[in-house]
Parts: structure tokens; sequence; C-alpha cells
């Protein structure tokens, strides 16, 4: 269906060519539900471009959005990659997965370039709820704020940190 997975994105992209030709036409504007939700994008500092492309196809063209404050914004439904860019900023980069009950606005903190080490990516505190069978009922569990590395370590990032005394400092 048009709840996830491809057909959305596709149904989105064609949707978005129709505009273009005309738009606000009152078949295209009552089709939208089936394939999108809107959803509203801040950043801090704002005038940052906001784009998505489909999960599916980490390799495909970016789409351009807007910029930000930007919404409420027709947004495919699903999952996408979303990208928030600002010049002399960090480009933050999320994972959206548009659906009724996730939320429908997304405020993103754009630090300045240096501010982290490479590599690095910054999470803030918040908190983070629970969508696991069975522990489903539980509260949300509360995070504070960390830096994680973007991609996994390798044995050999490992073993440099071993020799270099970590955990023993």
């Amino acid at each position: 269906g048009l709840e996830e997975g491809p057909e959305a994105w596709e149904a989105f992209q064609l949707a978005r060519e129709i505009a273009r030709i005309e738009p606000d036409h009152p078949v295209l504007e009552r089709l939208k539900a089936y394939f999108s939700l809107p959803l509203t994008f801040t950043s801090t500092p704002a005038g940052a471009e906001v784009s998505v492309r489909y999960y599916g196809d980490p390799e495909s063209e970016w789409t351009l959005m807007g910029t930000t404050p930007l919404g409420p914004v027709p947004w495919p439904k699903g999952f996408t990659r979303l990208k928030v860019e600002l010049d002399g900023h960090r480009t933050a980069e999320d994972v959206i997965w548009n659906i009724e009950f996730i939320g429908t606005a997304y405020d993103y903190a754009l630090a300045p370039q240096g501010l982290w080490p490479d590599g690095m990516e910054y999470v803030p505190a918040g908190s983070f709820d629970l969508f696991m069978p069975g522990i489903d009922h539980l509260a949300a569990e509360p995070t504070t704020a960390f830096l994680m590395d973007r991609d996994p370590v390798t044995n050999a990032e490992y073993r440099c940190f071993v020799d270099a005394g970590g955990y023993r400092d």
C-alpha cells in the first residue's frame, strides 16, 4: 500500500511533478492523504535547506523541500532520509518515519563546524520511546546528551584505543 515503502515515495514524487504543472489541483489535494502527511521543520539557526530522499535508495538524489522554518509541508509516508544544511554549520542527517503516531514537528540545532570531532554525532538530551513488543507499555526512557561515532568502530580502531590506555585512563 501507500503507507510505507517505495509506492508512497513514487506517488509523492509524481504529485510534486503534477503540482509544478497544475498547483492546488483539487484531485491532487484529495489524494495527498494517501501517500503523505504534513510535517514541520525548524532549525537553530534558521535558514537551513531541508532535503529528502527515499530511505530504501540511499544513493539517490536529494529532493530539496525548502528552507527552515518549513511547513507544514506534505512529506512522504514511511521511512525517508533527511538532510538539513546551512553554510558554516555541520550538516544534520536523520531518518524520519512519517506515520500518524510518531509526531509532526522536527527541530534541528545546527552546530558550528569544528565543535565536535569529525566522525562523531551529537545526540541531544530527551527521551526514547520504547516501541518494542512486550515493553511498549513502559514510560519513555530519559537520556542525557552524548556524542556517538557515526560509523561502527572497527577492530583496528578498538585495538588503538586499548593500546593507548583505553578504559585504564
